[in-house]
């Protein structure tokens, strides 16, 4: 048994975490669920040694835990696979040696020479086995997909008398196949005697996953459950109130009669293979399909970031070719992309500079900044789309939901004709899900709005129709009314 008892840690007097008592048995997998904000990350960064002082203590099977620096629960079984994997691997190492890197760095194995050694190679094979891993032992690590570099993980903590794994939104890239095939690993390990804690922010894997759940709200523990669960009390767990609705009402605002965005036959190297599909304004048309089906290179190709190699577009009518985003923006047509942080903020830069920046050619007519109308456009528009949060602070400070809220908001100064979403509620919790969800309605009044999301639920709740892709091409395009997800997954797989 793992037993945390009050748990605290502030930051500039700030508290993150206040009294959080708990307790994570072994043989089962619990969920840890809480908003963006609510202290996941610093509980999970306490169990891991991350931080080297913060109050109250943590005892494993009855003894005191020493968490003083991050060496210290691995030497106690207790390991982590992070968001960001790329973080718990040496990529230019191969698969063996980053399986057998403990052994490396503490002298038990020799030279890369040794390494490569047919003993080794075996090894390394006996290593992958229980997470079902079949890779060629040299190759390089950095060269494998997500979910290989996930289960590499997981088994190189096997490899170090693994106890107690600890995994941080694990399936927010992963594909539906791929989600089932580490569900399967981790009710192995848990069948085997692992205490697993499993970080989501999306309720039906807590559902479907997990024996136990936590919910942290505000840095407390708002609530303890066991299965079967009850998602209208997680929910209210979550928020501190009830969610009467998940998906706002479709149907407010009267679709227009000619489609605003037309597409006809886009093809795109080897990821988009004669796609058409209308877009009006009034409604929400949703693509959806398996990660890697060719959602996010269709947009990309509208906005101008990739040329189609055939195919034609319409803009109210009137053929265009997109030759650059600066001609999409130009025309009225934006992107707000999958990969905020990277794709689409200056996350180093204040929430306010962020959602101002498009505008600033509007507010330097003379070429310089006026910074009185900078700060009450950025203010506008932060306040339009409800987000929490200082900002003047780095944007990199703001919880995933209200990051998302200034990348959508940024556009907004320009009242899109065609506003491009990839993945709009990735990383995002319930409650700023929610506020997301309404804005996407509203917005689809007077433009034509097109969500890229792999999320089969999230298509079926804000969509009016829904375009299904696989392997590149456009299945079916079927009005929401006749859309089930039978329906949509049977699609979504490449069946007719």
């Amino acid at each position: 048994m793992l037993e945390l008892e009050n748990i605290g840690k502030s930051f500039a007097g700030v508290s993150a975490l206040h009294g959080v008592s708990c307790q994570v048995p072994a043989g089962a997998i619990t969920g840890l669920l809480g908003a963006n904000g609510a202290g996941k990350s610093t509980l999970i960064k306490v169990l891991t040694g991350y931080y080297a002082s913060f109050q109250g203590g943590v005892r494993l099977d009855s003894a005191p835990l020493p968490l003083d620096r991050p060496s210290a629960p691995k030497a106690h079984g207790i390991h982590v696979v992070h968001q960001e994997v790329d973080t718990s691997i040496v990529p230019d190492l191969s698969v063996a040696e980053n399986l057998l890197l403990d052994d490396i760095v503490s002298g038990r194995l020799g030279s890369r020479d040794i390494l490569r050694s047919r003993r080794v190679m075996e090894e390394a094979r006996r290593v992958m086995a229980p997470v079902g891993l079949d890779l060629d032992p040299r190759s390089r690590a950095g060269d494998l997909g997500l979910h290989s570099k996930q289960l590499l993980v997981i088994a190189r903590a096997l490899n170090q008398n693994l106890r107690y794994l600890i995994l941080d939104e694990p399936t927010a890239s992963l594909s539906l196949r791929e989600v089932d095939q580490l569900f399967e690993v981790l009710e192995g390990l848990r069948d085997r005697g692992t205490g697993i804690i499993f970080v989501s922010l999306k309720l039906p894997e807590i559902v479907r996953l997990c024996d136990h759940a936590l919910v942290l709200r505000d840095g407390q523990l708002s609530g303890a459950f066991s299965k079967p669960f009850e998602p209208d009390a997680l929910v209210a767990a979550i928020l501190g109130m009830p969610l009467d609705q998940e998906f706002p009402e479709r149907g407010k605002a009267e679709r227009s009669p000619e489609p605003v965005l037309k597409v006809d036959a886009i093809e795109f190297g080897t990821m988009v293979h004669g796609v058409s599909f209308e877009a009006h304004a009034g409604e929400v048309l949703a693509i959806t399909g398996l990660v890697g089906a060719g959602k996010t290179e269709l947009l990309r190709a509208i906005y101008g970031l990739e040329r189609p190699d055939r195919g034609s577009i319409e803009l109210r009518g009137r053929p265009f070719r997109i030759r650059s985003p600066r001609q999409a923006i130009a025309k009225g047509i934006f992107l707000v992309p999958e990969e905020r942080r990277s794709q689409g903020l200056f996350i180093d830069y204040s929430g306010a500079w962020n959602l101002a920046f498009p505008s600033l050619s509007n507010l330097a007519p003379t070429g310089f900044v006026n910074g009185r109308k900078e700060r009450a456009l950025a203010h506008r528009l932060a306040a339009e789309l409800d987000v929490k949060g200082p900002m003047g602070e780095p944007v990199a400070v703001l919880s995933g939901g209200n990051q998302q809220k200034v990348a959508i908001g940024k556009w907004l100064a320009h009242k899109p004709k065609v506003l491009l979403m990839d993945e709009p509620t990735r990383g995002v919790d319930i409650g700023a899900r929610l506020d997301i969800y309404n804005h996407i309605r509203e917005l689809s009044a007077d433009a034509a709005v097109v969500v890229a999301t792999s999320d089969i639920d999230e298509a079926l709740g804000i969509a009016d129709r829904i375009l299904v892709m696989f392997a590149g091409h456009a299945m079916a395009e079927l009005p929401r009314e006749e859309a089930t997800r039978e329906t949509v997954m049977r699609l979504a797989v490449g069946g007719a």
